[in-house]
């Protein structure tokens, strides 16, 4: 087979090195779809080798990990070439675990730049305020947050000023602007 066809077009594919059987050997398919889909698993007393249950779902949080990272590769490299800051690799990855762990529904973000910290922080659902202080940045933050699908109300303003209109409650706040005053 040299192509896959529109109707088997895979959206996502990770390298497993077990898949959950049943004692005639089935795949448990309905296992699979539950762990792609962060739902309960169900019943598991028919499958004979249920270790492969979390190793399964790590390659899928490293596979998402990856992709998400990857997809933000272009971005990266013009925030980098234009030098306008944004948060390292290592961060992001950071960032992804703790949405993953935590599953925060409403998040406020001070400092989205062009979005490239936005784009993570709404990658796992979560609905984003973002608070930027230049309207360029802000222009160029809505059009990124469009291009990945992401979601968010951006203010623009002073963070300090703008966060005393804001009378909502969030799970996470991501501080990333004026890191040189950060410590004073």
């Amino acid at each position: 087979m040299k192509k896959i066809g529109p109707i088997a077009k895979p959206k996502e594919i990770y390298f497993v090195e077990d898949l959950p059987k049943t004692r005639s050997g089935k795949i448990m398919r309905r296992i699979l779809k539950a762990l792609l889909n962060n739902e309960p698993l169900g019943e598991l007393s028919t499958i004979i080798n249920p270790d492969c249950i979390d190793k399964i779902r790590e390659g899928i949080k490293r596979g998402r990990y990856k992709l998400i990272l990857q997809k933000l590769t272009r971005l990266e490299n013009e925030a980098i070439s234009e030098g306008i800051p944004i948060i390292k690799k290592d961060k992001a990855k950071e960032i992804l675990k703790i949405l993953e762990k935590h599953k925060p529904k409403k998040i406020l973000e001070f400092g989205t730049a062009i979005g490239y910290s936005g784009i993570i922080l709404t990658s796992k659902g979560g609905e984003l305020i973002t608070i930027v202080k230049n309207e360029e940045f802000a222009k160029r933050a809505k059009e990124n947050f469009k291009k990945f699908n992401s979601e968010a109300k951006i203010i623009v303003g002073e963070g300090i000023k703008e966060i005393k209109k804001i009378k909502e409650k969030f799970d996470l706040i991501f501080i990333d602007f004026s890191k040189r005053n950060y410590i004073k």
